[in-house]
This record gives structure tokens, sequence and C-alpha cells, in this order.
């Protein structure tokens, strides 16, 4: 069985398996020997760069930027940074995804803390404020 890959922020060149993201940019790029498909891919850690170097004509219709994915990739490191390259890819199918474990807030980049969390400190930090005006307006 094929493991899930590791959040993006933890993905190292020795990094192999499946994972869902959001695609954030797509190009078909000309070489020599063809055709090479870049994007970039996001989950709430961060970002990173993608390649498909083969199937291209299978694969380049699959899915927008924009849109989520399902991937099967594997690291690598490219001019000093790691990025993954992918054997499989296609658009997420929400209702048989999602029993998989597919969430979008899984996807989306966010704060290291919760709402709720960062909120207390703001509320916190608005008491010591002494005046009730200014209190008030910020």
């Amino acid at each position: 069985m094929v493991p899930r890959l590791p959040r993006i922020r933890e993905i190292v060149p020795e990094s192999e398996g499946w994972g869902y993201f959001l695609c954030t940019y797509k190009e078909l790029r000309p070489i020599r020997s063809g055709e090479l498909l870049l994007f970039t891919l996001q989950d709430a850690t961060g970002q990173m760069q993608a390649k498909l170097l083969d199937d291209i004509e299978r694969f380049k219709d699959e899915f927008d930027a924009g849109e989520f994915v399902r991937i099967e990739a594997h690291g690598t490191t490219f001019q000093g940074q790691t990025q993954l390259v992918v054997s499989h890819i296609r658009r997420v199918n929400p209702p048989q995804d999602r029993l998989q474990g597919f969430r979008e807030e899984d996807c989306v980049l966010s704060a290291p803390r919760s709402a709720e969390q960062m909120w207390g400190d703001l509320s916190a930090l608005l008491q010591k404020v002494r005046g009730p005006h200014i209190r008030g307006l910020l």
C-alpha cells in the first residue's frame, strides 16, 4: 500500500506517496524532448513546486489551477530546493475523496494558531488600553 505524503513543510527528497493539495499554478512548458507540466501545490503548511515529466497528454487536462487535486509523487531536489515529481494527478472528486480523508481546509494556507486563540490574545491586549474611547475605537 502506498503511504500518504507528509505535509508540505515536512516533505524531504526521500518522501513518497499520495496526498491532497490545492493547485495554485499550472504551466505547460515546451522542452526539447516534448513538454513538461509545472505546477505549484499548496496545503495548510505552505507551497511547493511540482512537475510531471511523463504522460503529459494523459494528465494535462485532468485539472486546472485553482482546483484541489490528488497526486502520487516522490520528493527530489532541484537547484537546491525540494520539490515533488508527480507520477499521477487528478482533480479531487469530493464525495469519493472525503472517504479517504480529503478536507478543503487542509489544503488552504492558514495561521499557525486558531482564530479563537488569536482573538483571545487581541482581546487581552485591548483590555490593557486605558482610555475607553480609544479601546472602543480599537
